[in-house]
């Protein structure tokens, strides 16, 4: 049976690939040697074609993005934890720890001139001084207290030596010290006042006892309000996705504010030093709030296809 062009044609893809038989082989070489047609197509075939390059760049230049964007945010993350752990573990080791009141301790001294000092035994590092116009009499009513840390006990320790209370001239009526560490689990009628270290006691009958700052407690309060209200709205704007976006924002600037807070403050936001602690719940949300950030974007990233 004579073979014609069109079933050697077929064959010829195989036969450039050399995956034909040996029997084919002779097959088609016999045929190619007399028909210029069926040659002059091999010819073609076992001709180099080189692809065309692929100069578009810009699925590359796409992938290369995102990885930059992926690497960026999770060099981001753990920066802005670094930071925030560092800031919490600074607080932590300045943390005021209160003295209680001695002698060694808090001593008041009057001068000639009417100055008032108050000079602090060796291991106060820090103290706080507040005072108002005295009910009885003129002149002011000072309340003091005083406190160490573990900073200053155990790495850079810098005593305070004395002050001045009225370094303006003025009266000074009663000088009294509160005395934080006597006071965990105690009420005012249990006798849990400020202790009367100079001058008159400005109660007629009883005593004055300085208590903590709720301030941090009402702030804590907003934060949370926020988080619920900006969580229902960022449901309820689900399918407006720019409104929706603005309010996970403030979402996770709240819930920042109130995770610096339980680092810095546990679960008890009442302070006797409300603005060192203010500041620190500050310093450490804002490393939380951009972690939050970038986690939701590592996470969206990574579920995108």
């Amino acid at each position: 049976m004579k073979v014609t062009c069109p079933v050697i044609r077929d064959i010829l893809p195989l036969y450039a690939e050399n995956m034909v038989s040996d029997d084919t082989r002779r097959l088609v070489e016999e045929h190619i040697a007399s028909c210029k047609d069926c040659l002059k197509e091999l010819d073609e075939m076992e001709a180099a074609h080189p692809l065309p390059p692929d100069i578009d760049t810009a699925p590359l230049k796409k992938m290369k993005m995102a990885l930059r964007k992926n690497k960026f945010h999770a060099v981001l993350f753990a920066v802005m934890f670094t930071l925030a752990a560092v800031v919490v573990v600074a607080a932590f080791l300045t943390a005021p720890r209160y003295i209680s009141y001695s002698d060694s301790a808090v001593t008041v001294q009057e001068k000639d001139d009417g100055t008032v000092l108050v000079v602090f035994g060796d291991e106060v590092t820090g103290f706080y001084a507040d005072h108002y116009s005295a009910p009885i009499g003129p002149g002011n009513s000072y309340h003091i207290t005083a406190w160490d840390s573990l900073w200053s006990r155990y790495i850079c320790k810098k005593p305070v030596g004395s002050a001045v209370l009225n370094k303006d001239g003025e009266s000074v009526a009663a000088v009294y010290y509160y005395d934080i560490t006597s006071r965990a689990g105690k009420i005012i009628a249990d006798g849990a006042f400020d202790i009367l270290i100079h001058g008159q006691n400005q109660i007629a009958s009883g005593g004055v006892a300085t208590l903590p700052r709720l301030v941090l407690s009402y702030y804590a309060f907003i934060a949370l309000i926020l988080v619920i209200l900006c969580a229902a709205a960022a449901y309820l704007f689900r399918r407006h996705a720019k409104t929706r976006k603005a309010f996970l924002k403030v979402l996770l600037l709240a819930l920042a504010y109130l995770l610096a807070g339980l680092c810095i403050k546990g679960l008890n936001f009442a302070s006797y030093s409300a603005v060192r602690d203010f500041l620190a719940i500050l310093l450490v949300t804002v490393p939380v709030y951009i972690m939050l950030l970038a986690a939701i974007n590592l996470v969206r990233d990574y579920r995108r296809p």
